[in-house]
């Protein structure tokens, strides 16, 4: 028994194993794991975890917001506005976002915007849920 258990050991370690130990590391370095949450100014603050590569999480449009992410390269201020056009009306909700993006901590976000209108065109889908 002892020998079929170094046997199986040292088959592994052969077949590459060490190999996927040692690139753990590295994975780190593209880790992306990020608390999101709104929070209306009347009401209760809404969060949610979204991981990239893959897209994954307990966010709604996960897959969408990792690839708007990525095109700001991590940076939600940096999201384009969007098109679409909101009411005037006022009704504050604020953003906010901390975490690690591709393996670096993020500068925490957190802005108010007029409404849930304008929230969605300012960051497209990483805040929609």
């Amino acid at each position: 028994m002892r020998r079929l258990v170094l046997a199986t050991l040292a088959t592994l370690s052969a077949a590459g194993f060490g190999a996927v130990v040692a690139a753990s590391p590295a994975s780190a370095a593209t880790t992306t794991r990020l608390t999101l949450s709104v929070q209306a100014e009347s009401g209760a603050r809404r969060t949610v975890t979204l991981y990239c590569d893959p897209a994954r999480g307990k966010h709604p449009l996960a897959a969408a917001a990792c690839a708007e992410l990525a095109r700001a390269k991590g940076n939600a201020a940096a999201i384009p506005d969007g098109d679409g056009f909101c009411t005037m009306e006022y009704a504050p909700v604020t953003a906010r976002l901390s975490g690690v993006y591709k393996g670096r901590t993020v500068k925490k976000y957190k802005e108010t915007f007029s409404n849930g209108c304008a929230l969605g065109v300012g960051t497209g889908s990483v805040f929609r849920f």
